[in-house]
């Protein structure tokens, strides 16, 4: 999941990139979501701690508050070393600042070029969501679900557990973002994750990376998140088996 922040302190600009982006994002199914918009700067990277994703952050320069928007992302790469960052200003000429700081954007988007600035933005996105696919494939930690005619693209570290839909033919995915509804089956959607995942009971498998305890006596995982899933008899060698191997 990527999520995405956009910091800028016109509200007319603020709203209209909004609306670029959600427009975007309802058009091409991608595993994105718009998480933080704000004019303020202490927001974002008070939303910023609350994440554990990578972000794609677009970024005004002035944004007449305490902090700038280069100082704001010299903040922002500390808590989110590998994320994306796209300054949307109307000074080109401060690009050479952002290779003193080391805050390595991803892009600059000239205001004043109102005909190129929609095009820019989708290209942004484009390219961030390539960059992480190709990152997660390098880690084997990338999933790619078909839905209908798109194609869904998963991080594996942010699955806890997968159980059984409403009938054979439906799988539910609980992630650290929220739960997905898709068509398929455990048996074929085990074929392709990675090692950390396993079967706890014929209905559910379990991401080992995100379980917190394994319960023995009451035959049970507790995930990281919270939630119980069962342990079935016949599974339980197996779920201390990939504890001890991989723990």
């Amino acid at each position: 999941m990527i999520n995405i922040y956009l910091c800028e302190d016109d509200q007319v600009q603020l709203d209209c990139w909004k609306n670029r982006i959600e427009k975007y994002l309802m058009i091409h199914n991608m595993d994105m979501e718009l998480f933080c918009w704000t004019k303020d700067p202490l927001v974002l990277l008070a939303f910023l701690e609350k994440s554990e994703c990578v972000g794609l952050y677009f970024i005004d320069i002035d944004l007449n508050a305490d902090m700038n928007g280069l100082e704001l992302a010299v903040k922002i790469r500390k808590h989110d070393p590998r994320g994306y960052i796209v300054f949307i200003t109307t000074h080109d000429e401060m690009a050479p600042l952002t290779f003193k700081l080391k805050v390595e954007a991803m892009d600059f988007i000239l205001k004043d070029e109102p005909d190129q600035f929609e095009k820019k933005i989708c290209s942004c996105l484009e390219a961030a969501h390539t960059n992480y696919y190709r990152h997660l494939q390098a880690g084997n930690r990338a999933l790619v679900i078909k839905d209908g005619p798109d194609s869904i693209l998963m991080n594996q570290d942010d699955i806890l557990f997968i159980t059984c839909g409403h009938n054979s033919h439906t799988i539910v995915i609980y992630t650290w973002n929220g739960v997905r509804r898709l068509s398929g089956t455990l048996k074929e959607i085990k074929t392709r994750l990675n090692r950390y995942f396993c079967f706890c009971s014929r209905s559910a498998i379990i991401n080992i990376k995100n379980m917190e305890i394994y319960l023995p006596g009451e035959r049970k995982v507790q995930m990281k998140n919270g939630a119980f899933c069962d342990v079935s008899f016949r599974m339980a060698g197996e779920i201390q088996r990939r504890i001890k191997e991989l723990g």
